[in-house]
């Protein structure tokens, strides 16, 4: 359906070589793309449509870019599930203190004492954002006895009660958490 203008080249070889993208009608990234800002743009005026194989495009779409109206599409919902899996995992390991204990069964070469162990049973999870990612974290969370609540600047009850979470400010979930579990976006800065 395409036909290859040039093999894949990083993100500072083509900012190196901008002119490389004058015939370029489709472009084909991923992690580590260049953001595709006015200057960029400029260089590709037959550009069509954009392809990301990986999550966020927010980094790369400036408002320059949304200005052209150039449609574009990522695996974002594809790439959150092995992401919510892992967060799952390690919210569960975490509950359980594996590393703590995995650390000091190397270091002391005895099983520590569990008192101070929350366990995964009624234990408090924190989500921070319920974006795709965050979402998907607390669907899986519900198949547990949890307590879990999230600060999302952006939720609303009506996301937050399908899930059975309760939204908390995000100096709650800190405060009453036994875990914390970050989803928000790159370029968002917290206050920790």
């Amino acid at each position: 359906m395409v036909t290859w203008a040039g093999p894949a080249i990083t993100a500072e070889h083509l900012l190196a070589e901008l002119d490389l993208l004058g015939d370029v009608e489709v472009l084909f990234t991923g992690w580590g793309a260049p953001v595709l800002d006015a200057e960029l743009l400029d260089h590709v005026p037959r550009l069509r449509h954009v392809f990301v194989a990986a999550g966020s495009i927010r980094a790369m779409t400036p408002p320059e870019f949304w200005d052209r109206g150039i449609p574009i599409v990522s695996d974002a919902a594809a790439n959150a599930i092995p992401v919510a899996e892992f967060a799952l995992a390690q919210i569960l390991l975490g509950l359980k203190q594996a590393q703590w204990i995995s650390r000091q069964i190397r270091s002391a070469h005895v099983y520590p004492p569990k008192e101070g162990i929350a366990g995964a049973y009624r234990s408090r999870v924190g989500l921070l954002s319920l974006g795709a990612i965050g979402e998907l974290v607390a669907r899986h969370l519900s198949n547990f006895e949890l307590r879990v609540s999230a600060y999302d600047p952006h939720a609303t009850l009506g996301m937050a009660d399908p899930l059975g979470i309760e939204l908390a400010t995000f100096e709650e979930v800190f405060a009453t958490s036994d875990v914390v579990s970050i989803h928000t976006p790159l370029p968002v800065r917290l206050r920790l």
